[in-house]
């Protein structure tokens, strides 16, 4: 059986058409995955930086009066705040909730979710490494 010109013809544009399409959906998938994982990398750079600052300080405690950590970290809390806010909408299920208990632990909010940042208040040489480590726990999730 022979097929006609024109049979041929529409199965090389349904074809071209079908490719297309396909095309067209495949890229569209990887560009929003793209776009998606774009945005958590700028907002995983924008929470290290809100805290660069603060680790800097409290990287050297030596140069640190007592109540100093305390007061650093309660001066940034609103950027800190700004910057894990922004970062949360990218993780979910286990990964959101683990970045949430570390944040908590970090800023020792109470069942009313008051910052309580006197439990920095450096009386004791580690009291700043205590610090450092709750914000190296949190940062830990903007590496992925």
């Amino acid at each position: 059986m022979h097929s006609k010109p024109y049979e041929i013809a529409l199965i090389g544009i349904g074809g071209t058409v079908v490719g297309a399409l396909l095309g067209a959906c495949l890229t569209y998938i990887f560009s929003l995955t793209l776009a998606n994982k774009n945005a958590k990398r700028f907002a995983a750079m924008k929470l290290r930086e809100a805290f660069g600052s603060e680790v800097a300080k409290l990287s050297h405690p030596e140069k640190l009066l007592v109540a100093d950590s305390w007061r650093i970290l309660e001066r940034s809390f609103e950027k800190h705040q700004v910057a894990v806010n922004e970062f949360k909408f990218f993780l979910k299920g286990q990964e959101l909730e683990a970045f949430s208990q570390a944040w908590r632990e970090y800023y020792g909010g109470p069942a009313d979710d008051r910052p309580n940042f006197a439990q920095y208040a450096n009386v004791s040489p580690e009291e700043p490494n205590e610090a450092l480590s709750r914000i190296e726990a949190i940062l830990k999730f903007a590496k992925g």
